[in-house]
């Protein structure tokens, strides 16, 4: 009698420690099924912001090609300028063109969600660590670009080509080609109107008139130019890149 008992508490025993793992480890299903979802929806906001950055990322590329384009189409004017005249010949339109290689574009990643991701962590709730990756060599990329170009542009627009550029010609306000007007509208802008600025022409043209002063001009504007077709190729490269990125979350996004 007593040994059936025992077996039978036994079993009642096991059995209850069955039912309590069982409960156990249904909740732990429940709970990770849960946690899953929240990461998921997670995820899911987290891929679809990065898109977001990369679709006004396009825009922002698209805008710094086009002033690209316009300083490259400024230099081949003053070139044609002087290849045309046999030397320099000043006058507004000349002028204008070299007012458009005097100003200069920084470039400004759009780095709101990753720059998020990165301090919170939550870089991680990305589970395809082949886009994670891909995602990560692109805005490396794309950041050591922009501080590229902002030190090209202290370090060879403003200390070596802007302050040639004004030693040998003239800078005046509001006087720029139509395509820099439109690009900036801060250069339809006007301070003073010299009224006797034809002075200033007569001066530069004299001062280009010399030999050592024209080729100084000319090697300018070819460094300007310069200077535009690597920043037009890096743009190349990321538009392609970018489009490429954008395809790839919307691949990640419709496995969720």
């Amino acid at each position: 009698m007593k040994k059936n008992k025992i077996g039978e508490y036994l079993k009642y025993a096991i059995g209850e420690i069955i039912l309590v793992v069982i409960g156990i480890l249904i909740a732990l299903s429940i709970n990770n099924w849960n946690t899953n979802r929240i990461n998921n929806q997670a995820e899911k906001v987290i891929l679809n912001n990065l898109k977001k950055d990369l679709i006004l990322e396009l825009e922002n590329l698209d805008l710094h090609k086009t002033s690209q384009n316009i300083w490259i189409n400024s230099g081949t004017e003053i070139l044609k300028n002087y290849d045309n005249n046999d030397g320099f010949l000043v006058n507004d339109k000349l002028l204008a063109y070299i007012n458009d290689l005097m100003i200069r574009a920084s470039f400004l990643p759009n780095l709101t969600t990753f720059e998020t991701l990165e301090n919170t962590g939550k870089l991680n709730l990305i589970n395809n660590e082949e886009l994670k990756e891909k995602i990560i060599i692109y805005y490396s990329a794309i950041s050591i670009f922009s501080e590229n170009t902002t030190k090209n542009n202290t370090t060879l627009v403003d200390k070596l080509i802007n302050q040639k550029l004004i030693e040998l010609t003239f800078f005046k306000t509001n006087s720029f080609s139509k395509e820099m007007r439109e690009w900036w509208p801060v250069t339809d802008l006007e301070n003073y109107k010299l009224q006797k600025s034809n002075n200033f022409k007569q001066q530069i043209q004299r001062k280009l008139n010399k030999t050592d002063n024209s080729i100084n001009l000319i090697n300018m504007v070819n460094f300007r130019m310069f200077l535009a077709n690597i920043q037009l190729d890096f743009v190349k490269k990321s538009e392609i890149d970018t489009r490429a990125l954008i395809k790839s979350l919307e691949g990640e996004l419709n496995k969720i």
